[in-house]
């Protein structure tokens, strides 16, 4: 299986230093305010700031502003575009009126907590919930939750200015002291669940008056470190804030909420008539159908049953590209990759990771596994990702000529063994890609499978030698990364006591790069080391697929694949 759990997540040039993404990060110096930003279009989320100090009411004029201008704002999500629309808080009547969407998915919700950011509850997240800033695709933060946000001129503090007058739909209305008691509980190991980890750069959290927070952090900390914590943090009320409450119960602030769950079967949502943006939402229902498998989901679409289906395999698209429109995810919310572990023979040797980094056709993978969807990877970030640095796909390239030579200076070893999960074709097919090139190479890798749990076990456990998992989180920012298992910098449960030094320092050097001279430094550092280490090898994006009905507009997913149905309408 792709790795996609509360712990792992549950290719364009080098920039150069004066590129509106490292702009963005500068100083962090603006405010966004209340008025919202321009509309740029229908689209999909993301993550970045934006121009140089000031204030902004819809338009900017700077690469360091919170609201970017049409050029370079990229495309907004659909959440995005409500913030954009609407100036302060408050529900409404308006919006409904759009009739019932029904959409099939694989797989049931595990809870309704907004802290949790499984797989299973991407139906959910955007759709029962407001975030406190949402991204669009070029990865530029918009206000959602939050109206302004501005940090210090030292990166080490960051005043958020709340919406006001935002109702949850439990019934009471956002206040700071909600957004407080929302800090305390993803600083709590035992209840943060996946926002615990970005809540280690923040030292203090203190409301200031009704609609104002000051967050603390503990050193200088890089901008999109902060803009990816603020843009997966829900608005949430004190009242319900915990697991407890949300394993089987919705309280959020978004454009949808709970109105029946048979568990295995349905989840129905109705539209919240005291949202902020109430008007934005045409619809008036979303029934979600769950189903045990892929090929019975895609069936009930082209019979009519279901006006969208969400996460289908790629091997179904050419049947549904003609009738349904195909709706890609976003470009490296999930890449696949090739886990080695440096302290099993024999992977333990540079020289061999090298050479299987050098042997793997990526292309093919893409073209034969994905059916053409996705990219070739040669660093683990998405495409949008600052990180990024095109030079890797010739460093990195498909070349039998370098493996064998690689190979040869690893001392030649014969044989090693890895393991693929028996119920994931694809990635047990790319294990056999790179199984006969480097049988061509002189290396012979032995495929063992195993059941879904055993793998499960051993892939959390660091016990394998070679297999094939997803990384979450590598399209924001690049420090992301150590939230997934094999590439953490604390308790690595695979690398153990070898995780390279120079790994850890690099990871370090990239959430306290505060200017984009020193943002482009550690990236590119980190890059090095990451393609030398070799413990980690990018495959591909693997992209989420969603198809909808030709008479079904405005979805959406956002920059974690995550389905957006806010602006959603039937023809």
């Amino acid at each position: 299986m792709n790795e996609n759990s509360p712990e792992d997540r549950a290719v364009g040039g080098q920039l150069p230093a004066d590129h509106p993404l490292l702009n963005r990060r500068r100083l962090f110096k603006f405010t966004f305010a209340a008025g919202g930003a321009l509309i740029l279009g229908p689209g999909v989320l993301a993550a970045c700031g934006s121009n140089d100090a000031g204030t902004g009411s819809g338009s900017a004029s700077t690469p360091s502003e919170a609201a970017a201008t049409s050029s370079d704002a990229g495309s907004p999500s659909v959440g995005s575009s409500a913030a954009a629309t609407s100036g302060g808080g408050g529900g409404g009547s308006e919006g409904g009126g759009g009739g019932e969407l029904t959409v099939g998915v694989v797989a049931d919700i595990s809870n309704f907590d907004p802290y949790y950011n499984g797989t299973p509850n991407f139906i959910l997240l955007q759709n029962m919930n407001t975030f406190l800033l949402d991204y669009d695709d070029e990865l530029t933060a918009h206000e959602a939750g939050l109206t302004a946000w501005k940090l210090n001129d030292d990166n080490t503090q960051i005043t958020l200015t709340l919406r006001e007058n935002v109702a949850m739909q439990s019934g009471s209305t956002w206040s700071a002291q909600d957004l407080v008691q929302g800090f305390e509980r993803a600083a709590d190991p035992d209840q943060g669940q996946q926002l615990n980890g970005p809540m280690s750069i923040v030292k203090s959290f203190k409301a200031t008056d009704d609609n104002t927070v000051v967050l603390t952090f503990n050193s200088p900390v890089a901008e999109l470190l902060v803009t990816d914590l603020l843009e997966n943090f829900p608005v949430t009320t004190k009242a319900t804030n915990n697991s407890d409450f949300f394993a089987a119960k919705g309280d959020g602030a978004g454009s949808f909420e709970l109105k029946d769950r048979d568990p295995g079967n349905t989840v129905t949502l109705s539209r919240f008539a005291d949202y902020w943006d109430a008007g934005a939402v045409s619809l008036d229902t979303l029934s979600f159908r769950i189903f045990d498998n892929a090929d019975s989901m895609v069936t009930a679409l082209q019979s009519g049953a279901l006006d969208v289906i969400y996460r289908f395999p790629a091997k179904n698209a050419a049947q549904l590209k003609d009738q349904f429109t195909i709706i890609e995810g976003y470009p490296g919310a999930l890449v696949d990759c090739v886990r080695m572990n440096i302290n099993v023979a024999p992977f333990d040797n540079i020289k061999l990771r090298q050479a299987i980094g050098r042997a793997l056709d990526r292309q093919r993978v893409v073209d034969e596994v994905y059916f053409g969807y996705g990219q070739p990877l040669f660093l683990p970030w998405g495409p949008n990702s600052p990180a990024n640095d095109s030079s890797y796909a010739e460093k990195n390239s498909h070349d039998l000529d370098a493996a064998k030579k690689l190979w040869a200076e690893a001392g030649s070893p014969a044989s090693g063994e890895a393991v693929a999960d028996s119920s994931n074709a694809a990635a047990l097919s790319i294990l056999q890609i790179l199984q006969q090139d480097l049988k061509s190479v002189g290396f012979d890798l032995q495929i063992k499978t195993l059941d879904s749990a055993t793998f499960t076990e051993r892939l959390l456990a660091g016990d394998f030698g070679l297999l094939m998992g997803g990384l979450g989180n590598t399209s924001k920012s690049p420090s992301r990364i150590a939230t997934n298992s094999i590439f953490r910098i604390v308790d690595n449960p695979v690398l153990k006591d070898k995780t390279p030094q120079e790994y850890i320092d690099a990871i370090k050097a990239s959430e306290s790069a505060t200017t984009p001279e020193a943002v482009q430094k550690a990236y590119a550092e980190l890059n090095r080391v990451i393609t030398e280490q070799a413990f980690g090898i990018p495959v591909c994006t693997n992209i989420s697929l969603i198809a909808t009905a030709k008479s079904v507009t405005g979805v959406t997913r956002d920059v974690d694949d995550r389905i957006v149905l806010k602006g959603a309408k039937k023809g």
